[in-house]
């Protein structure tokens, strides 16, 4: 929701007031609550411009990305560097374990492949035919 961190709880899953009322040592936390202290059933929050669902927060989510430094800043849909024997691969979205400013799609962060979390998954998608 643009500069308004507490706006995300319309569109997302965050660490906010009804994460912080379970967890209360927590300290980076929005006071709105969205009602899930920890994950949320997919579709729970404002689908966005694309109508897609669950963008930020909730879970990070596994791109097909490696991680490295982009190209340039003009590249459309980068998807990071081109060594494709890259050990460490990109996620973004942020969590429900997450202060506001990593739930942004803007953000990312990497692992390696293996690596598993409770704040971390993936989405399955499907490029429509003819695209």
């Amino acid at each position: 929701m643009g500069d308004n961190a507490e706006g995300l709880t319309s569109v997302g899953n965050v660490a906010d007031g009804t994460a912080k009322a379970k967890f209360p040592n927590w300290k980076h936390t929005i006071q709105a609550k969205d009602g899930f202290a920890t994950t949320a059933p997919v579709g729970s929050f404002a689908e966005n411009p694309w109508g897609l669902y669950d963008m930020h927060g909730n879970v990070w989510e596994w791109c097909q990305d490696y991680y490295g430094d982009y190209e340039s800043a003009g590249v459309t849909d980068p998807v990071g560097t081109t060594e494709k024997d890259g050990s460490f691969r990109v996620f973004r979205g942020g969590s429900w374990i997450n202060f506001a400013w990593f739930c942004r799609s803007a953000f990312r962060s990497r692992f390696s492949p293996d690596y598993r979390f409770n704040s971390l998954g993936f989405r399955v998608s499907l490029v429509p035919t003819g695209k």
